[in-house]
């Protein structure tokens, strides 16, 4: 089920015909007024039948640190998760003004009815994503509220990853972990490549916040697994990321090649010229061009403060 909430908060509006679409191309979820949760989905082979609860933060709503609170106590912190709304794509408000077209739960009243979580009016805002997502990690550990986080990059990704992290919970319960709270999930490592897209599946290791990010770092995104292991060990921290794609971005292999730019190294001197060129020739050939050039997009495109 998904919250009927959600046609009230402009930011997350457009997720609503992923999550009312059949598989595999959504959830299939029916609308209901949830308490405290946006998203529930059905923990597949569990006797009794267990649920996944999940929480939408956007950049404009991932400070509000009540709700997030309530929503950890909704069952002592197992089964939930945060999904955080990364894309900055124009909501679909066609889509949330419509109801004729979603099903309704039995039980459901008036669709048009808001269920009062503090969420309605959510404002736009101008905050990266990443930005706020690394701010999102940071009140969570001040909090000493351990949730797993599921960064979305757009909203046709959502059944994929809450694919993968359901098969991360069915990993755990088969290897005879049994129902993890979130303190548990949150410390579990994160494998990484295309069949997770940089999701955190429960496992037993700690995780690593900078690898947590760095898929996601590219206007193709998620990232490689190879090529996030390749980034991590060229640069020690986001910072370094960040700073090496602005200087690819400058390159004239990257420019005039890449974009078909004239008057390239303008307004640069000899050395900076030689290093722009260094840094995308580091980039294209240990990542492959077409890699590279996703990094560099984004770190173009993203301001971010780390």
């Amino acid at each position: 089920m998904f919250n009927t909430n959600l046609r009230h908060r402009p930011s997350v509006a457009n997720l609503i015909s992923t999550v009312v679409s059949p598989p595999p191309r959504g959830l299939s979820l029916l609308e209901s007024a949830l308490p405290e949760h946006d998203l529930a989905v059905p923990i597949p082979n569990t006797n009794p039948q267990r649920t996944l609860r999940m929480l939408v933060l956007t950049p404009s709503s991932a400070a509000d640190l009540p709700r997030i609170q309530r929503f950890a106590s909704l069952t002592g912190g197992q089964d939930v998760a945060v999904v955080f709304h990364m894309d900055r794509s124009p909501t679909i408000t066609s889509t949330a003004s419509s109801a004729s077209s979603v099903p309704r739960h039995p039980q459901q009243g008036s669709i048009g009815a808001a269920v009062n979580d503090g969420s309605e009016g959510e404002e736009p805002t101008q905050t990266s994503p990443l930005a706020a997502f690394h701010a999102l990690e940071i009140l969570l550990l001040d909090s000493a509220l351990a949730l797993p986080l599921i960064p979305l990059p757009r909203p046709a990704a959502l059944p994929r990853l809450v694919s993968a992290f359901l098969r991360g919970v069915a990993q755990a319960n088969a290897a005879g972990h049994g129902p993890r709270n979130a303190q548990q999930q949150s410390q579990a490592n994160v494998p990484r490549g295309r069949g997770t897209g940089g999701l955190a599946i429960p496992t037993s290791a700690p995780v690593n916040a900078a690898l947590d990010l760095l898929p996601w770092c590219s206007s193709e995104a998620p990232l490689r697994r190879e090529h996030v292991h390749i980034l991590s060990d060229l640069c020690p921290n986001l910072r370094s990321v960040a700073e090496l794609a602005a200087w690819a971005g400058r390159a004239e292999g990257y420019r005039g090649r890449i974009r078909g730019e004239e008057e390239i190294g303008e307004g640069m001197s000899r050395r900076e010229i030689e290093r722009a060129a260094r840094a995308w020739r580091l980039l294209s050939e240990y990542l492959g061009e077409r890699a590279a050039r996703g990094v560099v997009e984004f770190w173009e495109k993203e301001t971010v403060v780390l």
